[in-house]
């Protein structure tokens, strides 16, 4: 994860030497796009660490951050973080009832 984010600091200071700014933008928009699926990569494949989020606190932090922006910078589409959460399940049922 080191070596990963070293590069990426290193392309993004690259980056933003670009003169012209729709260019810079594109090139620093995909970028991120990169670094992110190439982080996702990485924590996809492991099989053990922290399980941060088993800690109520931490997953209602989580959580909150996901959803303070919700419908100003983006429209959260999808979010379930686990199968006992009550605010899910009321979600869930009330939207897929029929």
């Amino acid at each position: 994860v080191k070596d990963l984010r070293g590069k990426y600091e290193f392309d993004l200071s690259k980056a933003r030497l670009i003169e012209d700014n729709g260019l810079r933008n594109t090139i620093i928009f995909n970028l991120r796009k990169k670094y992110l699926y190439d982080h996702d990569v990485i924590l996809d494949s492991l099989n053990s660490g922290p399980h941060y989020l088993k800690r109520p606190e931490i997953m209602q932090i989580v959580k909150d951050e996901l959803h303070r922006f919700n419908g100003h910078l983006y429209d959260l589409l999808a979010f379930y973080h686990v199968k006992s959460c009550p605010c899910c399940h009321r979600y869930f049922d009330s939207a897929f009832r029929r």
